[in-house]
This record gives C-alpha cells, sequence and structure tokens, in this order.
C-alpha cells in the first residue's frame, strides 16, 4: 500500500500525486496543513517525515520524502521513466536536478504568486 502525504498548495506534492496518478498507482492521500506548527501536525505524519514536510511517501511501511527522491523511487519501483535501467536511471537523475535547479524553483515561486497578493492573502484559485 501507498500513502502519499501532501499539501495542495505545494508543487513537491503536486509532482509526487500527478505521477501517482498517470501511473494508476493506487494510494491514498492525506493532506496536511502546512499551516499547523510542525509539532502539532498528525500522526504518523510527524514521526514519519524527517524534516515534517511534504511530500511524504509511505511505501510497504518505509518513509520517502524529498519529491525528486520520492519520484525516483517511484520510477525503480515500477520499472519505468528510467527506472528500468542504470542508464536510464541516470538519465533521469540529471533531468530531476536540472527540473530542480532550473525549473522547479522558479515555478514555486511563480505558483505562489498566482495563489496569493502581494500582502500574502489567498487569491483563491
Amino acid at each position: 500500500m501507498i500513502q502519499l502525504y501532501g499539501n495542495c498548495e505545494s508543487g513537491h506534492s503536486y509532482k509526487v500525486k500527478l505521477l501517482l496518478e498517470v501511473a494508476g498507482v493506487p494510494h491514498e492521500y492525506q493532506e496536511i496543513d502546512l499551516r499547523l506548527a510542525r509539532a502539532d501536525r498528525p500522526e504518523p505524519f510527524r514521526s514519519l517525515a524527517k524534516y515534517c514536510e511534504v511530500p511524504l511517501l509511505v511505501h510497504d511501511g518505509k518513509p520517502y520524502v524529498q519529491s525528486n527522491a520520492i519520484l525516483l523511487h517511484m520510477a525503480e519501483h515500477l520499472g519505468a521513466w528510467g527506472g528500468e535501467s542504470k542508464e536510464r536511471l541516470e538519465r533521469c537523475r540529471e533531468w530531476l536536478f536540472w527540473e530542480a535547479n532550473r525549473i522547479g524553483f522558479s515555478m514555486a515561486h511563480l505558483r505562489y504568486g498566482q495563489k496569493f497578493d502581494d500582502a500574502g492573502a489567498y487569491a483563491g484559485t
């Protein structure tokens, strides 16, 4: 069984949720309210999430954190998207690091800017 803990405002959670949906991987999803102090976030999320951040994927009882590490784990587990061979997995890893450095950082800021106004109020989209 796969359990994904995420937050609808998190682009990193979205990447993992998207992979699970596109791949047709059965999973349970639990929304984590990131406005709560880390110490007030629910169990078992708090105990399993090494940094008490989303996304957290629990697969066969083992927790995985950090979206790109989770994506690599799932590629290997499913034998897809680069997980079929060492060479393809290396290429997949390269693209994920490129995304994190070039696109991911910018996309998170763009998404935040679209969701919140200059005062930090939720824009409701």
